[in-house]
C-alpha cells in the first residue's frame, strides 16, 4: 500500500552551517505517460548513493495555467541535504485541458514515481506530496480523494 501525506517544512531539520551540501544526481524530463505530452514529465533529484530514502513529490503552482516542473528554486538541494529524494512533476495546463485531466495527470505521475523511484534511491512506500499554490490544491486533492489514484491502480494506506 502507498502512504501519501502532505509535508510541511516543520518536518525537515534545519541545515547547520557545518553540514555540507549533498551532491545532486539530477535526471530531467522523464516521461510518466505513454505517449507523453511534453508537460507529462518529471525531474528527479537524489543524493549520490541514495538508497531507500523518503520522497518529496513536488507539484508546481501557477493557477493551473502557468508554471513548470523546473520552478523549484532551492527546494531540491534543501530536501536532498535533509535525506530526501525530490521529484518535481509537470502536468498539462488550463485552458488546453480540463481540471479532471490535470487531476489524472498528477495521479498518473504519482503512480509512475511509485513504480520507478526505487531505481533512483527513493522508497516507494514513503512518498510525501506537497506543492505551491495550485500545486498545493492538487496535492491536497490527491491525498484526500483517492479515486484518482485508484484509477491508476494505487490505494492509500
Amino acid at each position: 500500500m502507498l502512504s501519501l501525506a502532505p509535508l510541511t517544512l516543520a518536518l525537515a531539520q534545519p541545515q547547520t552551517a557545518a553540514s555540507a551540501q549533498a551532491k545532486l544526481n539530477v535526471k530531467r524530463d522523464i516521461p510518466y505517460a505513454e505517449p507523453a505530452d511534453p508537460r507529462q514529465k518529471v525531474d528527479i533529484y537524489a543524493p549520490e548513493g541514495a538508497k531507500n530514502l523518503p520522497v518529496v513529490f513536488w507539484i508546481h503552482g501557477g493557477g493551473w495555467q502557468t508554471g513548470d516542473k523546473s520552478d523549484v528554486q532551492i527546494k531540491p538541494q534543501a530536501f536532498v541535504d535533509r535525506g530526501f529524494v525530490f521529484v518535481s512533476t509537470g502536468y498539462r495546463l488550463l485552458p488546453n485541458v480540463d481540471m479532471g485531466t490535470i487531476f489524472r495527470d498528477i495521479a498518473k505521475s504519482v503512480r509512475w514515481v511509485h513504480d520507478h523511484i526505487a531505481e533512483h534511491g527513493g522508497d516507494p512506500e514513503r512518498i510525501l506530496v506537497m506543492g505551491h499554490s495550485a500545486g498545493a490544491q492538487l496535492a491536497a486533492l490527491i491525498c484526500i480523494d483517492d479515486r484518482y489514484l485508484k484509477a491508476e491502480g494505487l490505494s492509500l494506506a
